[in-house]
């Protein structure tokens, strides 16, 4: 699906009343989030372990928010240090219930695109996918994980965790300040005070971990007009990472999220590279986990982005320590903010 502009920006004057169904949708769904976190603190509902430390990346938000490179960054980070590290996924978009373990040669309808993306930026990594995330968790700790990281697990309540790690995107991070359906919100701005660590992505000044993404390849995009193609929840995102790449957007194509993309739909977009006399297709590497084999490298460009810390590598680091003792602090991970 795609994002509604209107859960990040502020009414227009006719949308009011047009949207007030939705407004008695978002009331039904704050009780009903309300009876069920009481329902875990009265114990009516169970609260399980993994059998490992388990440290979720989540946000308050649906759609994205940056969640699956900070996943990368922390998987990559932990390995470093010498920890066996699990992945744990719901598999949007893919068929598998689960637990299933994702391989790099996973078919992307099976367990989802994020989950295909992060087995191969993570070989290294136990990555499962489930609707029960308890099951899946303990299914990457039987595989050898020393830790297990969920990603968008915040307001999964089932699954025990010990850190909870949420990441905002500080350009509007609680969109509309409105809950689902009528705004992005999934809890409000007050549920913040569950989280162990803040992460935000931006260079604006703040408390918590600040981060930006990269391209990791800027040479292959700087300079050359291209046409985006983003099948992500909030594709301006992708537009402004190519053009900060030194990119020039000459159209911008949006998809659904986790979307298929039909040969019919990728022709056309073809068909608005030439007409626009761009010299290639670039899409998220996420969206590349969907592409058809028949899309070629020189007509198709992925973008391949990463995380830079900007500032709070060392709450970081005392989060993870607090999580997983001094072995998750070692020399070799400072690596990442030399």
């Amino acid at each position: 699906m795609r994002t509604p502009s209107f859960w990040y920006r502020d009414d227009l004057p006719w949308e009011r009343a047009l949207l007030s169904p939705l407004a008695v949708g978002a009331m039904v769904f704050r009780a009903a989030s309300a009876l069920r976190r009481a329902a875990y603190r009265a114990g009516i509902f169970e609260t399980c372990s993994a059998g490992a430390p388990v440290i979720s990346v989540g946000n308050l938000v649906a759609g994205g928010a940056g969640k699956t490179p900070v996943v990368i960054h922390l998987a990559e980070r932990l390995h470093t240090a010498g920890v066996r590290v699990g992945v744990v996924s719901r598999g949007f978009g893919g068929h598998a219930r689960g637990p299933l373990d994702v391989q790099a040669e996973t078919a992307w309808r099976l367990c989802g695109d994020e989950a295909l993306l992060l087995a191969r930026r993570l070989p290294f990594a136990h990555v499962v996918v489930g609707r029960d995330r308890v099951a899946a968790a303990r299914r990457a700790v039987q595989r050898g994980a020393e830790v297990v990281l969920v990603d968008d697990g915040f307001s999964h309540l089932r699954l025990h965790r010990d850190l909870d790690l949420v990441v905002l995107d500080d350009e509007r991070p609680f969109g509309n300040g409105r809950l689902l359906p009528r705004g992005p919100l999934r809890e409000l701005p007050q549920a913040l005070h569950r989280a162990g660590l803040l992460w935000r992505t931006s260079a604006r000044p703040g408390d918590g971990v600040r981060s930006r993404l990269r391209v990791v390849q800027p040479e292959m995009i700087r300079g050359r007009r291209l046409v985006a193609l983003a099948g992500i929840a909030r594709p301006e995102s992708f537009r402004r990472t190519l053009v900060e790449a030194g990119a020039r957007v000459e159209s911008l194509v949006e998809k659904g999220d986790h979307a298929p993309f039909s040969d019919a739909a990728l022709r056309a977009v073809l068909r608005t590279s030439e007409r626009t006399h761009a010299d290639a297709v670039a899409v998220t590497e996420k969206d590349a986990m969907r592409l058809p084999a028949w899309c070629g490298a020189e007509a198709f460009v992925v973008v391949r982005v990463e995380v830079e810390l900007l500032a709070g590598a060392e709450l970081l680091d005392e989060a993870l320590a607090r999580v997983l003792g001094p072995k998750a602090v070692d020399n070799s991970v400072r690596q990442y903010t030399d």
